[in-house]
C-alpha cells in the first residue's frame, strides 16, 4: 500500500521535475552566454563566421570564446546558418536592397543574420490587383534575375549555397553576396549542406 502511494505521488511530480530541469538548463544557457560575454573582451570587428549551432559569430575571437564554454560546434560554411534558419511557407515576396527577391520576409531576416557585412534591408514587393485565388506580386526594381532553363548545370559555391545556373551564381557575384567574394567549388561540399528547404524556395520564386 505505502510502494503503491510512493509511486502515485512520483507519477504526480514527473511534470513538474521535466519543467526544473528545462528551467535550469535555460538558466544555465543564458549564464553561459552573459558570462562569455562579459568575460570574451573581443572587439565588434565583422568577419562572421557561421557555426553548427546555427549561429553567425561577429569574427573569430567571439566564436573560440563561446566555444571554450561549450565545446560543442564546429564551423561551417555561412549558407549553413542560412538553412538552420527557420522560413515558413508563405508567399510574400520582399525586394532586398542587394538586388536579389526573397520568398517573404522571414526569409530575408535569415540572411540579414547569416551575413551580417552585407547590410541587406528590404521592402515587400508591389501585390497586383486582381481576382486570381493565387495573389501576385510586381517583380522587384533592378532585381538581378535570371530564366529557368532546361537541362542548365547548378553551380556550388564557397559559401556551401548551390545555385540553380550560372547566370545565377553571378547575380551573387556581383550584386546578392558581392562582398563575399564567391567561388565556385566541387558539388561534393554543397551536398553537406543543403537541405529540402533550398528546393522550395527555388519552387516558390
Amino acid at each position: 500500500m505505502i510502494l503503491l502511494f510512493a509511486q502515485k505521488n512520483l507519477l504526480e511530480l514527473i511534470p513538474f521535475i521535466s519543467k526544473m530541469f528545462i528551467f535550469l538548463y535555460l538558466c544555465l544557457s543564458v549564464f553561459e552566454f552573459v558570462f562569455a560575454n562579459e568575460s570574451c573582451n573581443c572587439t565588434q570587428e565583422l568577419h562572421p563566421i557561421c557555426a553548427s549551432d546555427g549561429r553567425v559569430y561577429k569574427n573569430r575571437c567571439e566564436y573560440d570564446c563561446f566555444n571554450i564554454y561549450n565545446n560543442t560546434f564546429t564551423e561551417k560554411p555561412r549558407y549553413f546558418c542560412t538553412e538552420m534558419c527557420p522560413v515558413p511557407l508563405k508567399i510574400a515576396p520582399v525586394c532586398g536592397s542587394n538586388k536579389k527577391t526573397y520568398v517573404n520576409r522571414f526569409s530575408a531576416e535569415c540572411e540579414q543574420k547569416a551575413y551580417p557585412e552585407l547590410d541587406i534591408t528590404f521592402v515587400p514587393a508591389k501585390k497586383l490587383e486582381n481576382s486570381s485565388f493565387i495573389p501576385e506580386y510586381e517583380k522587384c526594381k533592378h532585381e538581378c534575375y535570371c530564366e529557368n532553363k532546361p537541362n542548365e548545370r547548378s553551380v556550388c559555391s564557397s559559401s556551401g549555397q548551390v545555385f540553380k545556373n550560372t547566370c545565377e551564381f553571378h547575380c551573387a557575384q556581383k550584386f546578392w553576396y558581392k562582398k563575399l567574394h564567391l567561388k565556385e567549388v566541387d558539388p561534393e561540399y554543397c551536398e553537406k549542406f543543403n537541405m529540402f528547404a533550398v528546393e522550395i524556395e527555388k519552387m516558390l520564386l
